[in-house]
């Protein structure tokens, strides 16, 4: 998974900004977010939008070792803040016969079949 770093302040982002809301720069560095981060939060949607069938859908905010924060589906039978995740390129819906991929984030924890 790759972020955006600010050239100037060193922020990093896990979507590419034309400006950097922390100081202003127009310059940005591509990075590597790394193989690992950390449930921040999340929450359970029990209705979902159209297209997902996962229920319940998990979401949350992971934090990558360098700093740089993620928005995304969170895929685990037992969620807790704290654990650690690592990213995936998944389909996440079906809308009007077409696959959305993107990234989620997957329990490194070994769970129980």
């Amino acid at each position: 998974m790759e972020g955006y770093k600010c050239a100037k302040c060193g922020r990093v982002y896990s979507i590419k900004k034309a400006i950097c809301p922390e100081c202003t720069s127009r310059e940005f560095i591509t990075v590597d977010m790394g193989e690992e981060c950390i449930l921040l939060t999340y929450t359970e949607l029990w209705v979902t939008p159209t297209g997902v069938s996962e229920k319940p859908l998990r979401l949350g905010i992971v934090e990558f070792p360098n700093g740089g924060r993620a928005f995304g589906q969170i895929i685990t039978e037992s969620p807790a803040i704290g654990i650690k995740l690592r990213p995936i390129w998944k389909q996440l819906k079906e809308e009007d016969g077409k696959a959305l991929w993107g990234f989620a984030f997957q329990d490194q924890r070994k769970e129980p079949k």
